[in-house]
């Protein structure tokens, strides 16, 4: 995982409420200063006290434990403090705090937060793939653009457009599944624009998608729904209780079905995938209920939605390949670590499996 995107923080962080003292506000593109040669900082601010007011579009825990990113009208910073307040989406900030940087991007090492409400979501500035790369400013902003996959690496894709191409990473903590996207496919990619330290192409623009829907399949013709969000109510279920699982599904035109496919795993992952019909239960949020009785250690799901359009997918994006796990009542913790010592792989028997298991911290 890179870490780039992870800085210092203020041991003491001061969280308020809206109420504070007025404080005179920073734009955040004044801040945001590069060569635009060699993407070195040049911030007149470096080292210097600001506050910046805006709105947030990366929350902690998207990367890390601690990396926001905040956009005002003039365009976006990374701040860092694992200790902030929990923040989302459209929530509307004071930052105050030193600015700095930290793996060649300009950030603020916040001293003090003011929230102040909660608002629409930032939505991405368009922008051609050579654009983006044209204009270290960009970095900091939430940014979108539209190319065709030319390479595809574990969390690392490429996407190319009008001869420039633009290096994208989905961090493994966002939970975005890439399962579906293979070379030669079009795509439009939100997120931040970050700066990257190469070995060889020296400091570039990457981008960061946040979520599942910052990567849309086919987004100059009709889109592939996006299923996101997908979770089990219950994570600890017995092997008697039902399962109901939910996840967000959108579409640019309808969505005509979903889907919640589901078996039960007595451990050898195998088996006929069974399915029960999804219901929309408010906005994008669809539900579906795998029933009870189940006699596995785990139950194996996914999630499919299809368009009006026919257009099918998955999350995630290669099942019935792949798959998620719930594992079916809770097992000791000596029967989890215990090897037969005339066993001949000198594994546990739930090695590779996923378990539940309480007990005292």
């Amino acid at each position: 995982m890179k870490n780039f995107t992870r800085g210092a923080f203020a041991l003491l962080m001061v969280v308020t409420l809206a109420g504070a003292a007025a404080a005179q506000i920073t734009d955040i593109d004044d801040i945001q200063s590069y060569d635009p040669v060699t993407g070195a900082i040049t911030s007149p601010y470096t080292g210097q006290t600001v506050t910046v007011e805006g709105v947030i579009y990366v929350p902690k825990g998207t990367y890390n434990s601690g990396t926001h990113y905040v956009q005002d009208a003039t365009g976006g910073i990374q701040f860092f403090s694992s200790s902030a307040i929990p923040l989302t989406y459209g929530d509307r900030i004071q930052v105050t705090g030193q600015v700095g940087s930290f793996g060649g991007e300009i950030q603020i090492v916040p001293s003090g937060i003011v929230y102040l409400g909660n608002e629409a979501e930032v939505e991405p500035a368009d922008m051609t793939v050579t654009a983006l790369l044209g204009d270290y400013e960009n970095v900091g902003s939430l940014v979108r653009t539209i190319g065709i996959v030319t390479y595809k690496s574990g969390g690392t894709f490429h996407i190319a457009d009008a001869g420039d191409t633009l290096i994208c990473y989905v961090d493994s903590d966002t939970g975005i599944d890439m399962g579906a996207m293979a070379i030669g496919d079009e795509y439009s990619v939100a997120g931040p624009a970050v700066i990257y330290n190469d070995a060889t192409l020296g400091v570039i623009i990457e981008v960061k998608p946040r979520r599942q829907s910052d990567l849309v399949e086919d987004p100059s013709g009709d889109t592939v729904p996006v299923v996101e969000g997908v979770n089990c109510v219950d994570w600890t279920p017995e092997q008697s209780s039902p399962i109901t699982v939910q996840a967000v599904i959108t579409d640019n035109s309808a969505i005509s079905s979903a889907a919640l496919y589901y078996r039960d795993d007595s451990g050898d992952s195998t088996g006929v995938f069974l399915s029960v019909p999804m219901s929309n239960v408010g906005g994008d949020l669809y539900e579906g209920t795998i029933p009870g009785g189940n006699m596995g250690r785990q139950i194996d799901f996914y999630v499919s939605a299809t368009d009006d359009g026919m257009q099918t997918t998955t999350n995630p994006g290669d099942a019935p390949a792949g798959w998620y796990e719930v594992a079916l009542g809770f097992e000791t913790i000596h029967d989890v670590q215990f090897v037969d010592v005339n066993g001949t792989t000198g594994d546990s028997s739930f090695n590779g499996r996923v378990v539940n298991i309480q007990g005292i911290v």
